[in-house]
C-alpha cells in the first residue's frame, strides 16, 4: 500500500455533532479490532447520518468506532485516531476500532472492501497512533467479548486483509520512467554530473566519471537519484526499489533493495562526512544509513 487512503472528514458527511466529544487514548495503541455494522442497506455519507442518529438514540456520545468502511471501500472518519472507540469493551483504552458496513455473518465482503480496511493499517502505524499495522482479530475474539461481530466471511478474509497491509500482495508495478533523473554538482561548483533512468553517468567540467549502473547485466528498477560524496571523489546512484551502487570512493553502506517498500524510492542525499546517506521515498519515508543520521520524516504526511 503505498498511498495514503482517502478519509471522508465528519464535515463531509455531515456529522452533528461535528468534533466527537470522545476521550483520548495513549498512542501507539497496540490493537485493532474489526467490527461490522450487522446491518444492510446503510451507504455513503447518510448512511453514516444514520448511524450516528441511532448510536446518540442508544445512549452513545457518538459512533462508537474510529472510522467506518463502506461495501465500495470508502473510508469515513468515525471517532478518528487516538480516541476511545467504545466499541470493543475493556479493550477500548488500548485500541483502535475499525467497522465496515454490512453483515458478514450473510453477506460476502467486496475486493475493494477489503482494499479500504487493509489500506488504513499502515496509515495509522504511519501516523503514530498504532503499534501495528495488522488486524489484532475480529471483535469476537477480544478478551471479554461475546458477539459473532464482524461476521464468518469477513472474519475469514482477517489474514488476506493483514497480507494486503503488509504488501505481500503485490502493488500494481510503477510505471516505467525514462530519460534523467538527476544532476549533482562537484563540491567546487565548476562541474556536474548528470544520470539516466538506466545508471548511465554523464561527466561535465571537473565532474570525474567513476562508472555507471547502465553497465550492469540488468538492473531491479529504474534509477530515480544520484548523490556525489562532499570530497568530490566518488558518488551513489539509487533505484527506485532503495537499491544503491556505489562508485568511486563512496562506500556502501547498505540499501532498501529486495525489502518491502510502502513508496518508491525517489531521492539519495549525502552525509556531511561522506561516509553515509539517507534515502527519501514518495511517500515521505527516509531510510539512513552509515553515519547518516535518522531525524524523523514525514511518512504518510506529504501530499
Amino acid at each position: 500500500m503505498s498511498n495514503n487512503p482517502t478519509i471522508i472528514s465528519r464535515s463531509a458527511w455531515g456529522a452533528n455533532p461535528l468534533n466527537t466529544p470522545a476521550g483520548g487514548i495513549a498512542t501507539p495503541a497496540p490493537e485493532v479490532w474489526l467490527h461490522h455494522t450487522a446491518s444492510t442497506g446503510l451507504h455513503g455519507a447518510s448512511g453514516m447520518r444514520s448511524l450516528q442518529a441511532n448510536a446518540l438514540s442508544g445512549g452513545y456520545s457518538d459512533i462508537p468506532y474510529n472510522w467506518m468502511v463502506d461495501t465500495d471501500g470508502q473510508i469515513y472518519l468515525c471517532r478518528g485516531p487516538a480516541k476511545n472507540s467504545a466499541a470493543t469493551g475493556n479493550n477500548n483504552p488500548r485500541s483502535h476500532a475499525i467497522c465496515v458496513m454490512g453483515n458478514y455473518e450473510t453477506q460476502q465482503p467486496a475486493a475493494d472492501l477489503l482494499k479500504g480496511v487493509a489500506s488504513l493499517l499502515p496509515y495509522i502505524k504511519a501516523n503514530g497512533w498504532s503499534a501495528t499495522d495488522q488486524i489484532t482479530g475480529p471483535h469476537k475474539d477480544a478478551p471479554g467479548m461475546s458477539t459473532a461481530c464482524c461476521g464468518r466471511n469477513l472474519i475469514a478474509q482477517i489474514p488476506t486483509i493483514n497480507e494486503m497491509a503488509r504488501g505481500i500482495v503485490a502493488p500494481s508495478p510503477e510505471p516505467a520512467k525514462g530519460g534523467a533523473m538527476d544532476l549533482v554538482p562537484t563540491p567546487s561548483g565548476k562541474g556536474y554530473w548528470v544520470v539516466d533512468s538506466k545508471g548511465a553517468v554523464f561527466s561535465y567540467g571537473d565532474a570525474r566519471y567513476y562508472g555507471g549502473a547502465n553497465t550492469l547485466p540488468k538492473l531491479n528498477a529504474p534509477i530515480r537519484g544520484m548523490a556525489a560524496r562532499p570530497q568530490g571523489d566518488g558518488y551513489w546512484l539509487v533505484g527506485s526499489d532503495g537499491g544503491v551502487y556505489s562508485y568511486g570512493k563512496a562506500p556502501f553502506k547498505g540499501s532498501m533493495g529486495g525489502k518491502k517498500l510502502n513508496s518508491p524510492v525517489c531521492g539519495i542525499d549525502a552525509a556531511k562526512d561522506g561516509n553515509g546517506y539517507w534515502l527519501l521515498a514518495e511517500d515521505g519515508g527516509i531510510f539512513a544509513f552509515g553515519s547518516a543520521p535518522f531525524q524523523g520524516a514525514p511518512t504518510g504526511l506529504v501530499a
